[in-house]
């Protein structure tokens, strides 16, 4: 689907949870990386090059991980889910302007549960 205006967004979530990555505590971690699967499933949703470059992108990230994934740290904030929240955000607002309208799919921002996303 397209929806205009959503590259901005996809380009602030590609950057941002490239300095998430970065961060030796969050590359392997069950939380960044249930983030960027997620990511993925959404950016599938989205026709734009931005959109498949960031898809791409991050399904490498994924791949690259495997098997190197280890548990939630418990940190008192998760860094990666604020990025996806502001992402999905926008990518609700946009879906409802219009009859090309994206599933914004479930209201949970990643899997790791309450401690990291709320």
């Amino acid at each position: 689907m397209t929806i205009a205006g959503l590259d901005d967004s996809t380009d602030a979530l590609r950057r941002e949870l490239n300095g998430v990555r970065a961060m030796n505590k969050c590359a392997t971690c069950e939380c960044f990386l249930g983030v960027v699967a997620q990511a993925v499933a959404d950016l599938r949703r989205l026709e734009s090059p931005t959109a498949a470059g960031a898809r791409d992108e991050f399904a490498g990230w994924l791949a690259e991980a495997e098997g190197r994934m280890r548990s939630c740290q418990h940190c008192e904030v998760c860094v990666p889910a604020g990025p996806y929240e502001r992402f999905r955000e926008a990518l609700t607002a946009a879906s409802s302007r219009g009859p090309d309208a994206a599933d914004p799919g479930a209201e949970d921002s990643c899997a790791c549960g309450p401690r990291c996303c709320t």
